[in-house]
């Protein structure tokens, strides 16, 4: 297998390990609810607020802004634990 230098491509360690943190934060998003999911993917990825994501989930704000914040830690701990 080839491996290119990393010297001669600036910026490319940085790359490569935001695409592999990528693909971890896509696999930790699949152990979350389905609630905390589609808070999270509304909420960070389609930027939302939180009364659109209320609106579209048909969900109090209140509801919408648990399942972020507990969403967010689930997914730390997930992260975390794919980084040990």
């Amino acid at each position: 297998m080839f491996l290119a230098n990393t010297d001669a491509f600036p910026g490319l360690p940085d790359l490569l390990k935001s695409v592999q943190n990528g693909t971890a934060v896509e696999a930790a998003l699949l152990e979350l609810s389905e609630a905390h999911c589609q808070a999270i993917t509304l909420a960070f990825l389609e930027e939302c607020s939180h009364q659109e994501i209320a609106e579209r989930l048909q969900s109090p704000v209140g509801t919408v802004k648990s399942n972020i914040r507990r969403g967010v830690l689930k997914l730390r701990q997930l992260l975390d634990v794919a980084h040990e």
